[in-house]
């Protein structure tokens, strides 16, 4: 990516979360007795930022939350990843509140597919183990290159 290009990735996550924020505090103003019970309002104020309240985000920096996550979710090291990226990992709220956030948004961007809850105790095992490349390892999972133990398989020449 350029550096034009980032700049403007970066500027878009500032505007677009500045607006979160903005949201946000109206929320609380309005629903105070509500707000620390309620992923969809952690999801606004820790992912929507960058993702874009509907999910879209900016791929490929920022992927679109709408394509792929069912794909992740069903393989054991793809489950793990979408709680260790760093917007996942990283978020300052509690592993319980995380996997609030997860669910909700498998039940939001895909109403019409199962999928097991995430846990606190799950989370909490999956934050303490960073990412350092997360979009190379979600192009891998994706590709199938990524084996039962977590280990990379060589591509193919």
């Amino acid at each position: 990516m350029s550096p034009a290009a980032a700049s403007v990735t970066v500027a878009r996550c500032a505007t677009v979360t500045w607006w979160g924020l903005v949201l946000a505090v109206g929320l609380l103003t309005g629903a105070l007795g509500h707000a620390e019970l309620n992923p969809r309002f952690d999801y606004v104020l820790y992912c929507a930022g960058c993702h874009l309240e509907n999910g879209k985000g900016d791929p490929p920096e920022v992927p679109d939350l709408r394509q792929d996550m069912d794909a992740l979710i069903r393989i054991p090291e793809g489950r793990a990843y979408l709680a260790r990226v760093p917007g996942s990992a990283d978020a300052p709220i509690t592993d319980a509140q995380l996997a609030g956030v997860l669910n909700w948004m498998m039940a939001t961007f895909y109403p019409e597919q199962r999928f097991k809850d995430y846990t606190a105790r799950e989370i909490a095992g999956y934050r303490s183990k960073p990412l350092l490349d997360p979009l190379k390892l979600r192009a891998e999972l994706l590709a199938g290159q990524v084996e039962p133990d977590g280990n990379t398989t060589p591509a193919a020449p």
